[in-house]
């Protein structure tokens, strides 16, 4: 569970600073979602998908940045902290 929490963590700081600037915002569930992580994976080009991730008007902005990663059951890499 830790895995998970971490990235939770990392998107929730994201959050905060776009709700801090008044930044609307769609947020999608690629955990849960296999054509959330389809739709990722191929607008990145990627096969492997780093957490969180940020577009504006459709164009990619940012990545995060990792100390560590792990792959889950689901194909989706999260930070392991250390």
């Amino acid at each position: 569970m830790r895995i998970i929490r971490s990235t939770y963590e990392r998107c929730r700081r994201v959050k905060v600073i776009l709700q801090t600037h008044m930044v609307m915002f769609e947020e999608r569930d690629v955990f849960m979602s296999s054509e959330n992580q389809r739709e990722l994976r191929e607008r990145l080009g990627v096969d492997t998908l780093v957490l969180p991730q940020v577009f504006a008007d459709g164009q990619h902005l940012a990545v995060s940045i990792l100390s560590g990663v792990r792959r889950n059951t689901h194909n989706v890499d999260q930070e392991i902290i250390v």
